[in-house]
């Protein structure tokens, strides 16, 4: 009965490194590039949120705030965030903060951009605009190799 077990257990574990190997496969690689970036942010990320208002222009949740575990990183005077939800860990939020201007793009694991929108915290009410995917996807497509090339080494 114990030989048997050993058996279990041996297959279990090659199955586990089967699995394990999928995750980082080139091909899961292509299908979801921000993979590799949502676990480092899983495991080393600050605790945070997405407040109510940008959560519900995001279409993430109606007047609810996410809970995300957050990178962060500094680049040429812009605040650069990367932000995955607690809640569905597929998503994610690039943010972009420099002076008062803040970009938020929503994507997923696979890296497509979903939307994108633009606040400016100078206006009290109203500061948030939705930047069509068509214009936001080259800034975004910037940001995304960016975090990916940082994250690759």
């Amino acid at each position: 009965m114990d030989s048997g077990y050993t058996g279990l257990k041996t297959a279990l574990v090659a199955v586990g490194i089967c699995i394990g190997m999928m995750e980082t496969s080139p091909a899961a690689q292509v299908a979801e590039p921000l993979a590799t970036i949502a676990r480092q942010a899983l495991k080393d990320g600050k605790d945070g949120s997405i407040n109510a208002g940008f959560a519900t222009a995001l279409g993430l949740t109606k007047n609810q705030a996410v809970p995300i575990k957050r990178l962060t990183a500094e680049r040429t005077g812009v605040t650069n965030s990367f932000s995955i939800s607690l809640a569905d860990q597929k998503t994610i939020v690039f943010t972009t903060r420099s002076n008062q201007i803040g970009t938020f793009y929503l994507t997923d694991l696979s890296g497509k951009l979903k939307r994108a929108i633009v606040n400016d915290s100078s206006i009290k009410v109203g500061g948030l605009t939705n930047i069509p995917v068509a214009i936001a996807e080259p800034k975004f497509q910037e940001e995304k190799e960016w975090w990916i090339k940082k994250y690759s080494r």
